[in-house]
């Protein structure tokens, strides 16, 4: 489970919003979430972003609930799944549709996660996911038809942080720890593979076992 780090701590005091204040904060956040949007198709280099505008943005309050978006609810799953610190300029992501109450629904797909800071004080969050376009899996393009456990889609990003604090971090999984297969059809794997596997969520933890000791079906 994360732990928020925040700095004010001190109870906010309800106050009340008039109806052209609350207009006025509703397009501030459709534009916003708009702008997000557009970011991310002039900046990406997948063509599935890219071209196909296979992306979803998120903003959310303070408790992980949507406030403007699509796709529900990804970051309270994320959260729960997620071990450690959370601050002020941290940025998560992780491609683990398990950690993540099937927000994504593939290792193609790659989660972005960022908390809302305001005088020291969580006031929301920031998400969005895109299909990256291969993630190394055993077809090109990373989606086999044939494919009997996760693991054959592709590397699975386990909840991670990528920058702590506004600098970029060295994520803590590294290249050991995730599992993946490869153009031919056989499952990667390693000590520190089973390692990680024993940490995942229950659903997670049965595509690692299956994926080790089923073989998969080759051309």
């Amino acid at each position: 489970m994360a732990k928020i780090v925040e700095t004010a701590t001190r109870p906010l005091n309800a106050v009340d919003v008039d109806v052209v204040t609350l207009d006025l904060i509703e397009n501030a956040l459709r534009s916003a979430r708009y702008e997000m949007d557009e970011t991310l198709f002039r900046t990406a280099l997948s063509p599935g972003i890219r071209e196909q505008h296979d992306e979803f943005p998120l903003i959310a309050d303070p408790s992980g609930k949507m406030i403007v978006g699509q796709f529900g609810l990804s970051i309270p799953d994320f959260l729960e799944n997620f071990s450690g610190t959370i601050e002020e300029g941290d940025v998560l992501m992780t491609s683990d549709p398990y950690s993540c109450g099937a927000a994504i629904s593939h290792a193609n797909d790659w989660l972005v996660v960022m908390p809302i800071f305001f005088e020291g004080r969580i006031v929301g969050w920031a998400s969005q996911f895109g299909h990256m376009t291969d993630v190394g899996g055993k077809t090109p393009a990373s989606m086999p038809t044939d494919a009997r456990t996760i693991f054959e889609e592709g590397v699975i990003i386990p909840p991670s942080s990528c920058i702590r604090k506004g600098n970029a971090t060295t994520p803590r999984w590294g290249s050991s720890s995730t599992r993946s297969a490869n153009r031919t059809g056989t499952v990667r794997t390693s000590t520190a593979s089973w390692q990680h596997a024993a940490q995942l969520p229950a659903g997670s933890r049965r595509c690692a076992r299956v994926s080790a000791w089923i073989p998969t079906p080759r051309p």
